[in-house]
């Protein structure tokens, strides 16, 4: 029975898991929609962790309406998404 409870213990704590909308993310969320709504593939590739088909599947899922469309392109997680949004910190902010 306890490895029963072990096991399902695991499997909610990994679908609760999910990337963190905070506010400081959400903060940034308009311009990460831009971000993956206008770069291209090599502009994307600057992110660390995004190379050519994770460029390419973000590009295809094309547009993004929320951070939750990113999120939910195959490859793009919680960590990927922390980056790009480090990425877009990292530089002057442009109004949309």
């Amino acid at each position: 029975m306890r490895t029963l409870a072990l096991a399902i213990a695991i499997i909610a704590t990994s679908v609760t898991s999910a990337f963190a909308y905070d506010d400081e993310h959400l903060e940034f969320e308009a311009d990460l929609i831009h971000w993956a709504n206008s770069q291209t593939a090599d502009e994307m590739e600057e992110v660390k962790s995004i190379g050519p088909v994770i460029a390419a599947r973000i590009i295809a899922a094309r547009p993004h309406a929320s951070i939750e469309t990113v999120d939910d392109v195959k490859g793009v997680g919680p960590k990927t998404l922390h980056k790009i949004i480090a990425w877009i910190k990292a530089r002057p902010r442009v109004e949309h």
